[in-house]
C-alpha cells in the first residue's frame, strides 16, 4: 500500500513501512523505515501522515557548527546534519554519495531533486531491471514512479 498527503510519502508492506517527506528545496528527507507505523485495516488517512511526519520531520533552525547552508532561498538547511534519502556530492552533504557522476565538462558536483511522482496500480517491470513481484494472493501491487517531464 502507498499513501500519499502532498510531499509526504508512506509505502507499507506486510511487516515493513517506510515514510519520508520532500523538503521545499527538493531533498527527500528519510523520516523511517522500519515496522509497520500504522496498525488495523483501517486505511491510513493524509491528516495521520502530516501529523506523523510532522514529530519526525529535522527541525533546522540556524545552520551548525562549520556546516554549510545549502542555499540563502533554504533557509538554515544543512544537508550534512539531514537525513536525506539520496547523499549527494559537492553540495554540503559530507557523507560518501550514493552516485558519483563525472559530467562531460569535468564536475562532480550532483544534486538530486525531486520533481514529481505518481502512485501507479500493478507491476510495470522495467526493461531488464528488477522489480515488484506480484503474488496471486495479493491484491495487486503499486509503485511509486517518477512522472516524465
Amino acid at each position: 500500500m502507498i499513501s500519499r498527503a502532498g510531499d509526504i510519502f508512506y509505502l507499507e508492506t506486510a511487516h515493513s513501512s517506510w515514510l519520508f517527506h520532500i523538503l521545499p528545496s527538493g531533498h527527500a528527507e528519510h523520516l523511517h523505515y522500519g515496522g509497520r507505523l500504522f496498525a488495523g485495516e483501517a486505511p491510513v488517512t493524509e491528516d495521520m501522515l502530516r501529523e506523523l511526519a510532522e514529530g519526525l520531520k529535522e527541525k533546522q533552525h540556524f545552520t551548525i557548527g562549520n556546516g554549510l547552508s545549502y542555499a540563502p532561498e533554504a533557509g538554515p538547511l544543512c544537508l550534512e546534519a539531514l537525513c536525506t534519502e539520496f547523499s549527494s556530492f559537492g553540495k554540503g552533504d559530507i557523507r560518501d554519495p550514493f552516485l558519483e557522476l563525472t559530467y562531460p565538462d569535468g564536475s562532480t558536483t550532483s544534486d538530486f531533486l525531486y520533481l514529481d511522482a505518481a502512485i501507479a496500480e500493478g507491476k510495470h517491470q522495467p526493461g531488464g531491471l528488477p522489480g515488484a513481484v506480484e503474488d496471486a494472493a495479493d491484491d495487486g501491487v503499486q509503485e511509486l514512479t517518477d512522472v516524465p517531464v
